[in-house]
């Protein structure tokens, strides 16, 4: 689940395989799903990450290989 347009960034990890994000990006034009990628990279690194469903919905699927 992402909360955008949060003023601060947040990632909590809620479950084995799932996340809470708060992050500052906005909604718009595709920033928050940059960011949420972004992030995700720093957290599963040499890993490739797409979202899946979800791009425009706070609840995501993201797939990591």
């Amino acid at each position: 689940t992402v909360f955008p347009d949060f003023k601060k960034e947040l990632i909590g990890r809620t479950g084995e395989d799932s996340f809470k994000m708060y992050i500052r990006e906005a909604a718009e034009r595709g920033q928050a799903n940059k960011k949420v990628i972004k992030v995700l990279q720093e957290f599963f690194p040499n890993k490739q990450i797409r979202i899946v469903t979800g791009a425009l919905s706070t609840k995501k699927l993201v797939e990591v290989k």
